[in-house]
């Protein structure tokens, strides 16, 4: 029989918005932008949708507002819905969707705010599910139901007392929705799939406001669809069976290197690309200013190792035989103590970040083109890098065409990103966008892959191709069946 193995993680966060359940002080006429353009919504309608919940309806001037709107990405943080309704159950995401409908609003749902293109973000209605967050643990069948509000941190104070783990992310503020929805990458992708790999079944809320459930049985095109469809396309999703393995433990390791040479990268991917599945990790590759010396890169590996500290270490010689780091932790552990000490906080900031996925091994070509551009990053303020997330092994187990998640070719994926602080010049920024877009089309001239529909990019032309491939067409298709009124739409939302 499950059990509920996340009441206290529940209870915090049910508190939490308790708290939030306040008189609305909003004006008579309250803007909105709906449709495109911006029109009045009056507050006798937004009082008719707040007294219809079972949750609560917050507006701007309530207490809480500014905290629960703010997006991860603050380069998005001017963009402020007309009301956010905190929903506690099918019923109020229901007549939320109802409401939008009957007065013309856009609509967005959140569970975590980490769309990195700002997309969780709206001028009109913000549905928040971080309500939905209950994880409950079904032994005869090695799942775990997670609610669509849940996220990443919960999952470990969930799953620590069972010791079983999933594909999970490292941003402890990340929610699940969003995260398996797009596929999920995650230190265990190359053990056990992407985290879309993983699930079993979903249950969510259609634009009509029907209730349904999504498995291979039942409605089995749906199934297939959000299996890396991505967040906001089809309806809002309110739970997710996910197969879950036993948590043994695990080696922790954090390796920096200085001043690395083309000859050292080229060694260290040569070693990771014929590691064992049991290796996940990511790497970080950043200009460095050594005596004034340009060109100079520093490499940072971290991740974890589902295997002996001594099958580590052969690997990790492997590479410290060209040159060895100047700092090392390397700890074996239990699992979710190891996973505490590379999660990230996930802290909101400025940022822009352009993935796309390699399909081949790290070439002679992709080193060069690293260097010269690592080492042509000139500006002073903020920051340039290069991440590549390892991934092959159970990624590509399945074909590109069986899930909608279609990146089943990779080798790796690469993360040009840049980040900035809220006072740095506009022309500084450009600078650093400039860069990074040169990077970006130089990588993917190379790469023979798409980009991660999870980590959004606005400055996409082909985002459709680049994020689903051929399977845009078949998600085009179910996106007429499940929303022909297109209620569920973005910038870059597949289109019916």
């Amino acid at each position: 029989m499950p059990s509920d193995i996340s009441r206290r993680g529940f209870l915090k966060l049910s508190s939490a918005f308790a708290a939030l359940s306040v008189t609305s002080r909003a004006s008579s006429e309250t803007l909105a932008r709906a449709t495109g353009e911006d029109r009045l919504i009056s507050a006798s309608a937004l009082t008719d949708l707040r007294q219809s919940l079972s949750g609560s309806l917050i507006t701007p001037g309530d207490t809480g507002y500014e905290l629960m709107y703010l997006p991860n990405n603050l380069v998005y943080r001017g963009i402020k819905p007309i009301g956010i309704a905190i929903c506690k159950n099918e019923d109020d995401i229901a007549k939320s969707l109802r409401w939008c409908r009957k007065h013309n609003v856009n609509l967005i749902t959140r569970n975590g705010g980490h769309s990195y293109a700002g997309y969780s973000t709206t001028r009109g209605l913000m549905i928040n599910t971080q309500a939905l967050n209950s994880i409950t643990y079904d032994k005869s069948r090695e799942e775990v139901r997670i609610g669509a509000g849940a996220n990443n941190g919960q999952i470990y104070d969930a799953l620590e007392p069972i010791n079983r783990t999933l594909t999970h992310g490292r941003c402890l503020g990340v929610g699940v929705g969003a995260f398996l929805l797009g596929g999920g990458v995650g230190f265990n992708m190359r053990r056990f799939g992407v985290g879309s790999d993983l699930v079993t079944q979903t249950e969510m809320v259609l634009a009509d406001g029907l209730f349904v459930r999504a498995n291979k049985a039942e409605n089995p095109d749906l199934f297939w669809a959000i299996r890396g469809a991505g967040g906001g396309n089809l309806g809002i999703n309110t739970s997710f069976n996910v197969s879950v393995f036993p948590a043994d433990r695990i080696v922790i390791f954090k390796i920096n290197w200085s001043n690395v040479s083309d000859a050292f990268l080229q060694n260290m991917f040569s070693v990771l690309e014929s590691s064992p599945r049991a290796l996940g990790h990511q790497i970080y590759l950043r200009p460095e200013d050594i005596n004034g010396k340009s060109s100079a890169i520093s490499a940072y590996m971290f991740g974890q190792f589902a295997g002996s500290l001594q099958d580590f270490n052969e690997i990790i010689s492997q590479i410290n035989s060209i040159k060895p780091p100047y700092a090392s932790t390397i700890e074996y552990l239990p699992y979710w103590e190891g996973q505490r000490l590379i999660s990230d906080a996930g802290a909101p900031a400025y940022y822009r970040l352009r993935s796309r996925f390699i399909n081949s091994t790290i070439t002679e070509s992709i080193i060069s083109v690293i260097r010269k551009n690592l080492g042509g990053w000139k500006n002073k303020d903020g920051n340039g890098y290069l991440k590549l997330y390892q991934t092959g092994g159970a990624v590509n187990d399945l074909l590109s065409q069986e899930t909608a998640f279609v990146h089943r070719d990779s080798q790796w994926m690469a993360d040009v990103s840049i980040d900035w602080k809220g006072d740095q010049s506009k022309n500084s920024i450009n600078k650093a966008q400039i860069w990074q877009d040169r990077l970006y089309a130089e990588i993917t001239r190379l790469a023979g892959g798409g980009a991660y529909q999870n980590f959004v990019d606005r400055s996409l032309n082909d985002w459709e191709y680049s994020y689903y491939g051929k399977n845009i067409t078949r998600l085009r298709a179910i996106k007429q069946q499940v929303d022909p009124l297109n209620v569920f739409h973005f910038q870059q939302s597949i289109k019916a």
